[in-house]
């Protein structure tokens, strides 16, 4: 892995806010390892994704996955800086994925195929992306506190075909802990609403505490990890920014903006992207593609950390747990 500097100027992209839910694509990329076919099905809903928000927690919901011996979490570094640099409150992600998950916004389930949850070999993790909870996810809609009921261990789900339904990553359980992979996941990340989905490689899993009823805890999540490649940097994860950047001059700017002035007539964080990434000669309030692709902070901040088989990528990791989730596999 290749260290790539990150300094606490990272705030430039401190507009950022998003949720992430995994899918799957086809593993292929390990061909020693096969599923068991004796194994049975244990099927769950993840009732919570941990964003790598502080620091440490890159490391933490992180896996090597060149090889190298290193973690690789390179999104994790990236958010945990942002963090630091906005200040207490100021940068705060984990409510916002908080939120989408006990709305059912966002429904990831998650399969387990294997002979035993203690100790086995050839066990598959097939992850898909849901729909149809039941129960209702809330009470009242408009009410957070009345959401999450879908995630009690009793909630039924279709699986979204519109999303990938042949995701696996296999591997072995040993003393109730997942191991597997290389490879695809799909994730999908909802800047301020609007979804990108991601093909990443050299995905891997580690799943602690696996029963029959839930992996992972609070206190020791599971994780999943994979690489998202330069091509979807540039066509999907920049121009998804650029969109966030330029809703949050339409909210928090004042109208009409004032193209006079450097700051556009904005106040708060918002004067901190204009001043980056609105640059003279086109100084007009309005965040492009070209100008935030071509800015040498974005260039070091999404600057590709891993290489797999031969592809550059950014590594990305969080962590993730489960309930019993009810559903038809695939």
């Amino acid at each position: 892995m290749r260290l790539v500097q990150r300094s606490s100027i990272l705030l430039a992209v401190s507009a950022l806010s998003f949720g992430a839910v995994a899918c799957g694509g086809s593993s292929g990329d390990d061909d020693t390892m096969t599923v068991d076919p004796n194994g049975t099905n244990h099927t769950y809903v993840v009732d919570s994704v941990k964003l790598p928000v502080k620091a440490g927690e890159g490391s933490k919901y992180g896996l090597d996955l060149d090889g190298d011996g290193k973690v690789d979490n390179a999104l994790g570094q990236i958010l945990a800086a942002l963090s630091s640099a906005a200040g207490s409150g100021s940068f705060d992600l984990q409510p916002t994925i908080d939120k989408q998950v006990n709305s059912g916004s966002i429904i990831l389930l998650a399969n387990v195929k294997a002979t035993a949850l203690d100790m086995a070999n050839g066990v598959a993790l097939q992850v898909y992306l849901g729909t149809n909870p039941s129960p209702a996810p809330c009470t009242d809609p408009n009410d957070d506190t009345t959401c999450g009921k879908h995630l009690a261990g009793t909630g039924t789900f279709d699986v979204d075909t519109t999303g990938p339904t042949d995701a696996i990553m296999v591997g072995k359980i040993i003393g109730a802990q997942f191991t597997g992979g290389p490879g695809k996941v799909t994730l999908k990340l909802s800047l301020s609403g609007a979804p990108v989905q991601l093909d990443l490689i050299g995905a891997r899993a580690k799943l602690g505490g696996v029963t029959d009823t839930a992996i992972g805890s609070d206190a020791s999540p599971g994780v999943i990890g994979g690489a998202i490649t330069q091509a979807d940097l540039d066509s999907k994860v920049i121009p998804a920014v650029v969109s966030t950047f330029n809703d949050q001059i339409d909210t928090n700017c004042p109208k009409p903006l004032d193209t006079t002035k450097a700051d556009c007539g904005c106040t708060g964080g918002t004067t901190t992207i204009i001043s980056l990434f609105d640059k003279a000669p086109t100084h007009d309030c309005n965040i492009t593609v070209d100008e935030l692709k071509n800015n040498d902070l974005i260039s070091t901040l999404l600057a590709p950390d891993v290489s797999i088989n031969g592809v550059e990528a950014l590594s990305v990791g969080v962590g993730v747990t489960t309930v019993k989730g009810t559903f038809t596999v695939p």
